[in-house]
């Protein structure tokens, strides 16, 4: 169908501003030939066509066949996997607009995270692996392929791509592996086996193939250096262990990309002098306490690094030095500022004399209830007397106590203490699951919580009780009051 003068003064401005076909008439954005020749001018042009003509993959893809950087401009919902891989046939520029559901579409939302830790791979779906034999229809594919999908070239692009140094590139650099399916006239490649070592460092060590190249490599500085700011390689190599630039870098990727046991191993193969700088000491333990571990015992005995350390983990206190353990001072400087499992692991590990302070008590009931398995003492009348007197005005003021569920955590001594009990139960009515054994099944105790207190634990009474006859007939009364409101 020939197109009206509208329509080709309309096409006529399009190359410098696609905008221009918000004023076509409606009927234009639905033909195919006044599309087609906006898109020939401009790709953007087709973010303006009628959405039945977006639904028409066919033609889709026959525009993107000619010109892939249309696939970019195309709204989300009509562009699929299979038109930017088409789009790719054409063009490898539109990569960059290749947007991050076009990826998970690929590998069904999978995301392998392999043993070299600081480039993340997607594996390929099942649909794309088994059931698209002709996924690489040229060299473009090829490379897309082997850059974004673990074991995507080993699969697909080897066979017939395997000397093409392009595609070879884009293989080593998302795994290593591939070194081993590229052509053996490639294999000698510096740039190649350059991008090995910045995918996995480790291979020239455990690979045969490729542990001949380590030494030349590693001692290029400059190159290690690009590694590490390039492309955020995590590893310090030991002949790096002293240099502070270098293992600055390598640390901070290894943060930077959350790998703990990275971190770890590249501490504890620095220098004994980078080992004690303050700068590296400090960055390493606010990321993971538990690497207190590798630091020598005058970091852990520094009152400073391991409150560092304590605040990030709790675990670290298995690494602090005894004396730290001991000391009054720092045990209660450290526990004021933390919180949570922290201050329970804490806990665990300080000396027992501690757990009798009733001055502990109080600032466990401003962090975590769970920690009175730790802290009581049934023997220590002290206790149990201030436990009483910290909670008596809960009745009047239940916001005082900080955890609803107190009562679970406390020792059978006090679950078996009426007031105690009731006091909490009145905090929180479900915390009447959790009372000792010796209240459990008191009638009397049930009675009062009900009638005296005024609180409702009728849901929570066991079948024995909901029999005894006084329970039975309270329980008979409220029923008939609640009737007679409705």
């Amino acid at each position: 169908m020939a197109l009206t003068k509208k329509e080709k003064e309309i096409l006529s401005q399009v190359a410098k501003k696609p905008a221009i076909l918000k004023m076509a008439p409606s009927d234009s954005l639905k033909k195919k030939q006044f599309i087609k020749e906006a898109v020939a001018m401009n790709p953007k042009a087709i973010k303006y066509a009628d959405s039945e003509l977006l639904g028409d993959f066919t033609f889709l893809e026959k525009l993107v066949a000619t010109d892939g950087m249309v696939a970019a401009y195309v709204p989300a919902k009509y562009a699929p996997a299979q038109l930017f891989l088409t789009a790719l046939e054409n063009t490898f520029e539109v990569e960059p607009f290749i947007p991050n559901r076009v990826y998970k579409e690929m590998s069904d939302g999978m995301v392998i995270e392999t043993e070299t830790p600081y480039i993340i791979y997607r594996d390929l779906s099942d649909t794309y692996r088994y059931r698209c034999p002709d996924l690489i229809k040229n060299k473009n594919n090829a490379i897309f392929i082997s850059k974004h999908f673990i074991a995507g070239f080993f699969y697909y692009a080897a066979k017939k791509y395997s000397a093409d140094r392009d595609v070879a590139l884009a293989a080593v650099l998302t795994s290593a592996h591939n070194y081993h399916y590229i052509d053996d006239s490639l294999k000698n490649d510096a740039e190649i086996i350059k991008c090995a070592y910045r995918n996995n460092p480790a291979a020239f060590v455990d690979d045969k193939s490729l542990a001949p190249y380590r030494s030349s490599l590693v001692n290029d500085r400059d190159f290690i250096k690009d590694c590490l700011i390039s492309y955020h390689v995590c590893v310090l190599e030991p002949e790096y262990a002293d240099d502070r630039e270098i293992a600055l870098l390598a640390i901070r990727n290894a943060i930077s990309n959350r790998k703990f046991d990275l971190c770890k191993g590249n501490y504890s193969i620095l220098s004994d002098r980078l080992k004690m700088d303050d700068e590296i000491i400090k960055m390493v333990l606010s990321f993971n306490g538990q690497i207190l571990d590798e630091m020598p015992a005058c970091i852990r005995d520094n009152d400073e690094y391991v409150t560092i350390a304590l605040k990030n983990s709790g675990y670290a206190v298995d690494f602090i030095s005894e004396r730290l353990l001991k000391d009054s001072a720092f045990v209660w400087s450290i526990l004021k500022e933390l919180d949570g499992d922290n201050f329970f692991y804490v806990l665990n590990k300080i000396e027992s004399s501690f757990l009798n302070d009733p001055k502990l008590l109080e600032l466990a009931e401003k962090k975590d209830y769970c920690c009175y398995s730790l802290l009581w003492n049934e023997s220590s009348d002290e206790l149990c007397e201030f436990l009483m007197q910290l909670f008596e005005n809960i009745t009047e003021n239940p916001t005082h106590m900080h955890h609803k569920d107190l009562l679970k955590y406390l020792p059978d001594c006090l679950r078996n203490d009426a007031l105690m009990a009731t006091m909490c139960i009145q905090n929180n009515p479900g915390m009447y699951l959790y009372v000792g054994d010796e209240l459990k099944d008191n009638a009397e105790f049930a009675l009062s919580l009900m009638i005296d207190n005024n609180i409702d634990i009728s849901e929570y009474l066991s079948d024995k009780l909901k029999c005894d006859k006084n329970v039975s007939a309270y329980l008979k009364r409220l029923e008939l009051k609640e009737r007679l409101k409705l």
